[in-house]
């Protein structure tokens, strides 16, 4: 069985701009010692033209700038704090082949959740990641940096194996 999808959820809860930088780190951090297709991480987002797309500053002081850049806004300019920030990153130039992590944070409404999502890329050469004791490892490591509530771990055939 190969492990596609990772995911921690936990519900509404305020946590600062820092807090979130700091957990988004540590994430970061330790997906590097995992494996080197974690080192480097791109927007998902499509570069303006001509604009070479750079690697994102996964430092905590770039994290906080990419956390504000997140913000959601309403059609007159005031700041949505209940929608709480997120981030989509993938970890290569060529999205078919790369690593997928989405992370929302700090969202306080009572209807939303937040998360922590990777989805893992199809190449062969990834398919150790996809070992469920892997895949388990990565899981356990995210439930504790975020305080996930609970998660999945989806294989292909939309199986939770936990």
């Amino acid at each position: 069985m190969n492990i596609e999808f990772i995911g921690i959820y936990w519900s509404s809860r305020y946590q600062s701009i820092e807090d979130c930088a700091i957990r988004m780190e540590q994430t970061v951090k330790f997906l590097q010692k995992i494996d080197q297709s974690f080192i480097y991480w791109y927007s998902t987002l499509k570069p303006k033209k001509n604009q070479l797309l750079e690697a994102v500053d996964c430092s905590y002081e770039g994290i906080i700038k990419l956390l504000d850049s997140s913000r959601q806004y309403d059609e007159v300019g005031n700041i949505l704090d209940k929608l709480g920030y997120r981030i989509y990153l993938k970890s290569g130039l060529d999205f078919s082949r790369s690593h997928v992590l989405s992370i929302s944070c700090n969202k306080t409404s009572e209807y939303l959740s937040n998360l922590v999502g990777l989805s893992l890329a199809n190449p062969d050469q990834y398919n150790y990641l996809k070992q469920l004791k892997i895949a388990r490892n990565i899981y356990d490591n995210l439930i504790d940096i975020w305080d996930g509530e609970n998660g999945v771990l989806r294989g292909k055939d939309n199986v939770n194996y936990l």
